[in-house]
Formats: structure tokens, C-alpha cells, sequence
């Protein structure tokens, strides 16, 4: 399953790579969601890359997850998002990206591009979820695409409202 985001910030291309690589930018983001279980694996220069891995500890609710991928999940699990920038000098911007969701059979990885368009800041986020699972690993796998649909329209909104309050005013 493939999801693809195009998404425009109020902000230079420069001025946003310098919030996705700043680790009081991930602080925020998590303040403003009211999330308090997270830690930081790395964030840190490895060669010419930015490494970033955050995990965050994350406790199901009864009903949230289908049957069928709780025997997977279970009822809590430990969420890594990793983001490995291979350029953050000029453009465009790049980085790889891969999520994971505790020992769950899905592959979750793509890439996020920043590029300026129109003196704005353009980002341009492609995702590849895939399941190893026979039988039902494309049900997991549309279920994992659904939650990463949601996680980027989420963390947009979140984006534009830290450039919002504290970039642009």
C-alpha cells in the first residue's frame, strides 16, 4: 500500500528543514498531543546524515485495533519513527523515513522531500506499507496505511500550528 502526502507550509524550505531537525520541535509536538511517554534514541550527526529515532510507548484501548492484528500488536506496544536526513544543506532537502510498531510483520519506510514552490516551503512525504503475513498481511497492512494516513494529516496540522505560534507571530 502506498500513501503519498503534498503538503505546503507558510515558511521558506530552508526555515522548515531547520523545525524537522530540531529536537525542541519534536518536544513541542508531543507537548501539544499531550504525549508524555517518548524518548529520544538518537538525534544526532552520523557522517553527513541527521539521524532522528524517536520511540514512544503506546497502550491500546479495548476496540481500537481488530482482533485479527491484536494477536500482532497485543495490547501495548513500543512506536519508532526514524527519520535519516541524507540533506539538509540545500535543496532539496531529503530524508528517508521508517516506522515502526512494536514486533508487528509490517514494513513501513519512504521518503520526504522539501523543496521551495512559490517562496513556500513544499514537502512532499511517500510512504510504502507492506506485511509479510500470508493470507491476511494485506488486511495489516491497509489497516497500518490507514494510521499512517491519519499520523501525517495529525502531524501536519500540528506543524502548522507550532509554525503558527511560534515562527509566525
Amino acid at each position: 500500500m502506498k500513501v503519498e502526502r503534498k503538503l505546503n507550509y507558510p515558511v521558506s524550505a530552508r526555515q522548515l528543514v531547520d523545525i524537522l531537525t530540531d529536537k525542541a520541535f519534536f518536544a513541542a509536538r508531543f507537548e501539544m498531543s499531550a504525549i508524555e511517554n517518548y524518548h529520544f534514541d538518537t538525534f544526532e550527526k552520523v557522517g553527513d546524515e541527521l539521524v532522528i529515532r524517536v520511540r514512544q510507548e503506546v497502550s491500546l484501548r479495548p476496540g481500537n485495533v481488530p482482533v485479527f492484528a491484536r494477536k500482532f500488536i497485543g495490547n501495548a506496544y513500543s512506536l519508532m519513527q526514524e527519520y535519516i536526513w541524507t540533506e539538509t544543506e540545500c535543496e532539496p532537502y531529503h530524508a528517508h523515513y521508517r516506522f515502526a510498531v512494536g514486533n508487528a510483520p509490517v514494513d513501513v519506510s519512504g521518503s520526504i522531500s522539501v523543496t521551495d514552490h512559490d517562496g513556500k516551503a513544499q514537502q512532499i512525504i511517500r510512504v510504502n506499507v507492506t506485511s509479510s503475513v500470508p493470507l491476511i498481511g494485506n488486511k495489516i497492512a491497509a489497516l497500518v496505511a490507514e494510521k499512517v494516513e491519519s499520523g501525517l494529516d495529525s502531524t501536519y496540522r500540528g506543524t502548522m500550528r507550532y509554525i503558527e505560534e511560534r515562527i509566525l507571530s
